[in-house]
């Protein structure tokens, strides 16, 4: 029974200590063993051999400079959660000597303008500034090392209306840009990536009218650019690697023209890759094999469909709901060995 009593007041102890901390050492980043505070600054950060990472701050000042070097070591990274909900922080100046934004960074800084990356900055980590709703300029300094932009890193950014992509650029997560609606387009062309992923780029009725693909790409991932409903201009790729098309799901204001000028090297058009959009003529590319799954389903405007003369397969659904086909004749190529189940839904059986 006493030992109970004596766990229990221990336990008790600890209770009251965590209570009794200022709320501060919990408002950002990491705290803890190994972590030094810097009491002009407000930063914590952890001491390396041969650098210095930033893992928290607390919130005295709306402004702040993160020094490039501290006890004679550079700062190379923010650390992940570093500046997270600091809600009033309203300019950051990073330094030279960074190289890696860490995972949710600054998320939540709600009062967050502007900010410069510098020139070394290599990474930025998953969800870094999701959320920085006022956020709206980003520069990046010149050259850039920037390779990898990770999954939501800017996501529901809603004021952020450019960013200029790097030509060292390999990577972006998914959802990196979503819910960017300022945005009103997005330059890839010097960039060096081989995919778009998966809503890298969606948006809710926001203002991205123009998308130029880099010849790298091999791949555009479902709903990469779902819902950007004022696109209106794809520049494709023209010497090009570019497989699979998919991700322009209810992108309503797409034109007709971009199937003619879509590159030869594409194959394959994916699940849902036009899903619900507005066109009234469609023409096939001549080297695509396969339509994907519900790849025009919803399409109602279709009065004009023509299939390539080696098309191999149609998915399921994929021309679901186009009602514009009712009564239309619609040749489908001998070469075609699959027809998925409603592949014209309930308008006609081919």
């Amino acid at each position: 029974m006493k030992r109970f009593r004596k766990q229990l007041a221990f336990i008790l102890s600890l209770v009251m200590a965590f209570t009794l901390l200022p709320l501060h050492a919990f408002a950002s980043g990491r705290t803890g063993a190994g972590t030094i505070s810097d009491d002009a600054t407000g930063l914590h950060y952890v001491k390396y051999d041969d650098y210095i990472e930033i893992v928290g701050y607390d919130e005295r000042s709306n402004y702040v400079t993160v020094p490039e070097t501290i006890e004679d070591l550079p700062v190379t990274i923010i650390g992940n959660n570093a500046f997270n909900g600091c809600t009033e922080l309203e300019s950051v100046i990073l330094p030279s000597t960074l190289k890696s934004i860490g995972d949710a960074a600054f998320k939540d800084c709600y009062s967050l303008e502007t900010i410069t990356l510098p020139a070394s900055l290599e990474r930025i980590g998953a969800k870094a500034f999701e959320s920085c709703i006022i956020l709206a300029n980003v520069t990046l300094a010149s050259p850039s090392s920037l390779t990898a932009i990770g999954n939501s890193a800017f996501s529901n950014c809603g004021q952020l209306s450019t960013f200029s992509f790097p030509d060292t650029l390999t990577t972006i997560g998914s959802s990196a840009f979503s819910s960017c609606n300022a945005m009103t387009s997005v330059d890839l062309s010097s960039t060096q990536l081989t995919a778009i992923p998966e809503s890298a780029f969606s948006q809710y009725q926001g203002a991205l009218t123009t998308v130029t693909l880099p010849d790298s790409l091999v791949t555009i991932e479902k709903y990469a650019f779902s819902n950007c409903t004022n696109l209106t201009t794809i520049n494709w790729p023209q010497s090009s690697n570019l497989k699979t098309v998919n991700g322009f799901s209810q992108c309503t204001s797409l034109p007709d023209e971009i199937f003619s000028n879509m590159p030869s090297s594409v194959t394959a058009i994916g699940d849902e890759a036009f899903y619900g959009c507005n066109f009234t003529n469609v023409a096939i590319p001549e080297n695509v094999k396969t339509i994907g799954m519900y790849a025009f389903a919803d399409c109602e405007n279709i009065s004009s469909l023509t299939f390539p003369s080696g098309l191999m397969s149609i998915g399921a659904g994929a021309f679901d709901q186009c009602q514009g086909l009712a009564g239309k004749t619609v040749d489908i190529p001998a070469t075609v060995n699959y027809i998925g189940g409603w592949a014209f839904g309930d308008i006609w059986e081919p």
